[in-house]
């Protein structure tokens, strides 16, 4: 995916997450050197543009689909009209004209309702098609079945689909849109018994509803985490002597309230999103870039070499284990470090697994093409070859003719 980057590539969260690895490090030898603090603090930048980037990303990629969702079903909806029309056409003209061209339209419809919505086909006698989804439902027959879908124009992370009485709780509000037939909720990633699947909608469901907040949930998490470390790591956010952890937010914050746990899936949807740097830093936003060294609450600045116990805590931190969610299809406890590479490594093999699934399913589909003409239609290099069998046989006999022409004409010469 575009968004996340490849694994080794320079512009991929993990490669980002290294640059500015690399930035503590390098200040740590040197940590009251003014121009390290301002690298620092732009690799600091840079990861969470990153993040908000690849946040920003997934919810685009769901809205399109969901756009994409409904453009589908009312192109299902059209083609399953006209292929009603084509059906009372043949009906009317069966038994007292040629409705070869109709048919020919009707199997071309058909094979677009089957790339949106993979069916099950039969035909009545009169040669009426009647189609329904893989899973029984009929979708044309004498009618047309009503297939219906709500687009959602703004997509935010707490917004998702799920099945009427499979309520998914906080923070997520039940607001996407399913697909209906006949009233009938047949929503792919519902994962009913009569769930549509395969064809377009349902690689566009999967898109929007299941890989995208799976993302989702990991970018959050390491989001979450990254907060966490770098106030664990800066003694002076201990603003309560009672605490073991820091109650207000060092480097990274998401604008939150001070201290906010972001040891659950509820608490970090979302936050992703918004990941920034603490104000507090930012020279541009007023802030001041020796707190990199200092700490965030720091009101007295070191001017003393050496000194870079904060930088070196926050660089352990990135190595310590911390807990992801088991929802979030990744390893329940790594560190930061660890955790960023497996989430590029996950998105860059689903990417390539679909692709792999995606290149299959189209060879198989050009196979069935092939071996459907081969059934219906004339196959120019078959017919040649018959030919040229046929015009062999045809030498062959007259070969044998003349040979026997000429024993006749022999035997009648001799009785002469």
């Amino acid at each position: 995916m575009a968004a996340i980057g490849d694994v080794d590539s320079d512009f991929s969260l993990s490669s980002v997450l290294d640059s500015f690895r690399n930035a503590l490090k390098n200040l740590a030898e040197t940590p009251e050197n003014a121009s390290l603090q301002d690298q620092t603090i732009v690799e600091a930048k840079k990861l969470t543009q990153t993040v908000q980037d690849i946040a920003l990303s997934m919810q685009e990629i769901r809205e399109d689909a969901d756009k994409t969702i409904k453009a589908e079903v009312d192109s299902l909806n059209n083609y399953l009209n006209q292929l009603q029309e084509v059906n009372g056409e043949i009906t009317s003209l069966s038994g007292s004209r040629d409705i070869s061209a109709l048919q020919d339209e009707q199997e071309r419809l058909i094979n677009k309702v089957n790339e949106i919505l993979p069916v099950n086909t039969s035909f009545s006698s009169q040669g009426i098609a009647r189609l329904a989804t893989k899973s029984g439902v009929t979708i044309l027959d004498i009618s047309v079945a009503k297939i219906e879908f709500t687009q959602t124009s703004y997509i935010t992370p707490d917004k998702i689909y799920s099945y009427a009485g499979d309520e998914p709780g906080l923070p997520y509000n039940s607001v996407l849109s399913g697909i209906t037939i006949s009233g009938l909720d047949l929503t792919p990633t519902a994962n009913k018994v009569q769930s549509i699947q395969g064809g377009r909608l349902g690689g566009l469901f999967q898109v929007r509803d299941e890989f995208t907040t799976t993302v989702q949930k990991q970018i959050d998490t390491i989001a979450g985490h990254l907060i966490t470390a770098f106030r664990d790591g800066d003694p002076t956010t201990d603003t309560d002597a009672d605490t073991v952890n820091g109650d207000v937010d060092s480097l990274f914050t998401a604008g939150s309230v001070a201290g906010t746990d972001y040891s659950t899936l509820s608490s970090v949807l979302g936050i992703s999103n918004s990941l920034t740097i603490n104000a507090k830093f930012d020279p541009e936003n007023g802030g001041d870039k020796r707190r990199i060294r200092d700490g965030a609450e720091a009101t007295i600045f070191d001017t003393a070499p050496g000194n870079a116990s904060i930088i070196q805590s926050w660089i352990s931190q990135t190595e310590q284990l911390r807990s992801f969610d088991v929802t979030t299809d990744m390893t329940q406890s790594q560190s930061i470090m660890s955790s960023v590479r497996e989430f590029v490594s996950y998105s860059s093999l689903k990417n390539q697994n679909e692709l792999r699934n995606f290149t299959y399913e189209e060879g198989k589909l050009n196979s069935l093409k092939d071996i459907r003409d081969n059934l219906e239609g004339v196959n120019i290099d078959e017919q040649t070859q018959q030919m040229l069998l046929m015009q062999k046989i045809y030498e062959a006999n007259a070969v044998l003719l003349k040979t026997a022409n000429e024993m006749l004409q022999t035997l009648l010469d001799i009785n002469r």
